[in-house]
């Protein structure tokens, strides 16, 4: 968990699964593509189906693997304990949420005290002009908020900002907008 929660076991578990699941994944397509290469080369039809079969027998059910290893949960004005990658209060309303192993996002109303109890290593700074926060629909697993295309916009005047990016284009944003007494987390693993 990326948010200052140590995973558990069977989470730690799962990262070094995946892990191995993406090493072979790179180990098996090179092979398959190098006895592809050899099979032309050689222009032995067997060689060749068995590169394909090689290919397709180990790179489709890795990719299938990887790809359920992060099951989606998503929910719309859900009571605050559902949202596990976060420690919300119960004085949290109007939650909803969307993760799926990569992406971390939540919209929640709450008093600034209590957002700031949620992130005690973060550090907030205020808003000074003006931040825009994309406003997500959340509730379909079919429909990834971050897919989602002319979003609406709010405007925040009022409030505080923490903003990370690493070299690879993920990291926090994390807005409190006083006005509405409403927080926006995001998070991008990459």
């Amino acid at each position: 968990m990326p948010f200052g929660v140590q995973p558990s076991l069977g989470e730690s578990l799962v990262g070094i699964l995946r892990l191995g699941l993406v090493l072979v994944l790179f180990l098996a397509v090179p092979v398959g593509v190098v006895s592809l290469i050899v099979g032309i080369c050689v222009r032995r039809s067997r060689v060749i189906v068995a590169a394909i079969v090689t290919l397709l027998a180990v790179g489709f059910p890795v990719f299938h693997l990887l790809s359920d290893l992060h099951p989606i949960r998503t929910g719309v004005s859900v009571a605050s304990a559902e949202v596990t990658f976060l420690k919300l209060p119960s004085t949290a309303s109007d939650v909803s949420y969307w993760e799926n192993g990569y992406f971390w996002m939540a919209d929640f109303t709450l008093p600034e005290e209590d957002f700031l109890a949620v992130f005690p290593k973060f550090q907030f700074i205020p808003i000074t002009d003006s931040e825009r926060v994309e406003l997500l629909v959340y509730g379909d697993p079919n429909q990834p908020p971050y897919r989602q295309f002319d979003r609406p916009v709010r405007k925040v005047t009022s409030g505080l900002i923490y903003e990370t990016r690493q070299g690879n284009g993920g990291g926090f944003r994390i807005v409190y907008d006083r006005d509405a007494s409403k927080g926006y987390f995001r998070f991008v693993a990459r």
